[in-house]
């Protein structure tokens, strides 16, 4: 994975001026790659960038399925079945349009007003796409796809921010909390540490700033059924 923060920039962060122990470059890459490596994994969000790389998920038949965050979609195949980008897959953006797409929706909703014995009716192009076949990807599996394979859905593209568009937000998380597991190497055993003066510090409890850049940015699944 590419280090997107460096040692010094840490350490500019909270004032520390001298690299030495576990503010030394060495222990603080280490820490500085954990840190992202974490917030990946605990948002479920690529933010590192990916160049063409690929993801394989299940659909379980849901209209939409979350990925892992996409800069550009160059293949989408549904049970092998190659798809076609604004007919039979979108590729839909993040909430904020910062260039990261972050579902795939692989077919209209089910409109309850519509005949619920041709559900292919929601999509205004049904009859381009032959929507209506049994042969259709969307229907694999019963009425509109309901059910599906194991790991029937592949993406194929580059993932994650160029390292020049990264958030600031991930940049700061990054840095918070590769200076906590930095600062916590003093407080293992006991989950706290005495400065000079006396004072406590409590290392009990996982970084502020990045458990809330965590909970923000976190990507859910964006439907579950439909």
């Amino acid at each position: 994975m590419t280090q997107v923060v460096t040692a010094q920039a840490v350490r500019d962060m909270i004032g520390i001026t001298t690299a030495a122990g576990q503010w030394a470059d060495t222990p603080l890459n280490s820490h500085i790659l954990s840190a992202q490596e974490t917030i990946e994994r605990d948002t479920g969000r690529w933010f590192i960038d990916r160049p063409a790389t690929t993801w394989t998920g299940t659909t379980n038949g849901r209209a939409q399925v979350y990925i892992p965050g996409f800069r550009t979609v160059t293949g989408v195949t549904l049970q092998t079945a190659p798809l076609v980008a604004n007919a039979s897959f979108w590729a839909l953006p993040d909430t904020l349009q910062t260039g990261i797409y972050t579902a795939i929706q692989l077919r209209a909703f089910v409109s309850q007003s519509r005949d619920p014995s041709r559900p292919w009716l929601a999509n205004p192009n049904w009859f381009d796409i032959n929507a209506d076949s049994p042969y259709y990807p969307g229907n694999y599996g019963g009425v509109w796809g309901r059910t599906s394979l194991p790991n029937d859905l592949v993406v194929s593209g580059d993932g994650g921010y160029l390292t020049a568009n990264l958030p600031n937000p991930f940049l700061d998380a990054v840095k918070f909390l590769s200076a906590f597991y930095a600062a916590r190497t003093q407080a293992i055993l006991a989950d706290v540490a005495i400065t000079p003066a006396g004072g406590v510090l409590n290392y009990s409890q996982f970084q502020q700033e990045a458990n809330h850049f965590i909970a923000a940015w976190k990507l859910g699944e964006q439907a579950v059924s439909v």
